[in-house]
């Protein structure tokens, strides 16, 4: 049974734009599948890439056996455009019946778009594939830039990890879930290169844009998701997380120029002189504070000694016996 999905709150306290882990991992995939994918294309029109791509197409040749043959044919078979629309359909459906519509969404646009991406590369390119003799199989066109089943395994599988990612199920499902989409999209490209239906700058690039667009789709989704959460959530929930939002610290040159501020329109009172002096300063006197007295200071001033008269102050310490007068 598939488990209902929540964005929680304690998820959604940091708006999904300024996230640290949110924004800088998708932002890192986008970044570095984008640089490699440039790269590989440059090398592809310069002729650069020939070296390596006849190197790997030579290893692969030399090291095929029957049972990595068929094993590299069923992984093609599983990253073939038809076999993904058709993962894609159910993984959909069973999403949207299970209400992650908005995951449902994305898996579907996701795969879509680089599908179509895919094709016009592969015509406005119209790169050649390897020599007919090394192929095993049949190919769908005679297109080899990009490869499209391993750009949109990548994608596929990709974004199923980014759900599972941002989904509430325990760390052990997450990390199964990202092993076995990691694996896919490796696997299906090395398929394609035993079988000699790419060459191996094809499959590079296909893995690059692969991963740059699910840097994009994470990017997205995390948008989308923190929408929908503040959505479901009623005003006066709103203003009070927007209440116990992060506080960002100032610099500190700002903070002295607003206290500055501060003290320039609540000015202190100058104070004033003495009487007969230049200057008129006036002397705030407060009350000064008086020592608490012993109980037998106390009773010394309220009894008088019998040799003083009344209501004078004693001469000696309360400790010391008057002497008597001759």
């Amino acid at each position: 049974m598939t488990e209902r999905i929540h964005y929680t709150a304690t998820r959604a306290k940091y708006p999904s734009s300024v996230h640290p882990v949110r924004t800088a991992l998708p932002l890192f995939f986008l970044a570095a599948g984008g640089l490699v994918a440039v790269i590989d294309t440059i090398l592809i029109f310069t002729h650069a890439s020939q070296g390596i791509d006849s190197t790997v197409l030579a290893t692969m040749v030399a090291f095929r056996f029957n049972a990595l043959v068929k094993v590299a044919q069923a992984f093609t078979a599983v990253g073939s455009i038809k076999v993904t629309i058709a993962l894609v359909a159910v993984a959909a459906v069973a999403l949207w019946f299970t209400k992650h519509r908005t995951q449902a969404y994305v898996l579907a646009g996701a795969v879509a778009t680089s599908a179509a991406f895919t094709w016009a590369v592969k015509i406005f390119v119209h790169r050649g594939r390897p020599d007919l003799q090394y192929r095993i199989g049949q190919v769908e066109d005679p297109y080899s830039f990009p490869s499209g089943h391993s750009l949109n395994s990548t994608v596929f599988y990709g974004t199923l990890a980014v759900i599972a990612l941002y989904s509430a199920i325990s760390m052990a499902k997450k990390t199964v879930i990202t092993i076995l989409c990691v694996l896919m999209p490796l696997l299906i490209g090395v398929g394609r290169l035993y079988l000699a239906h790419h060459w191996f700058t094809d499959v590079l690039a296909g893995w690059a844009v692969g991963i740059a667009w699910v840097g994009i789709v994470g990017l997205v989704y995390a948008r989308l998701e923190q929408r929908a959460y503040k959505r479901s959530q009623p005003v006066g929930a709103q203003t009070q997380q927007a209440s116990h939002a992060v506080h960002t610290p100032q610099p500190k040159h700002q903070v002295q120029a607003q206290t500055q501020a501060q003290m320039a329109d609540h000015p202190r009172p100058q104070p004033s002189a003495h009487p007969g002096s230049s200057a008129q300063v006036e002397v705030h006197r407060y009350p000064q504070h008086q020592p608490q007295q012993s109980e037998q200071s106390r009773q010394v001033q309220r009894f008088p000694a019998h040799n003083e008269p009344a209501g004078g102050p004693a001469s000696y310490p309360p400790s010391y016996p008057p002497q008597s007068k001759n």
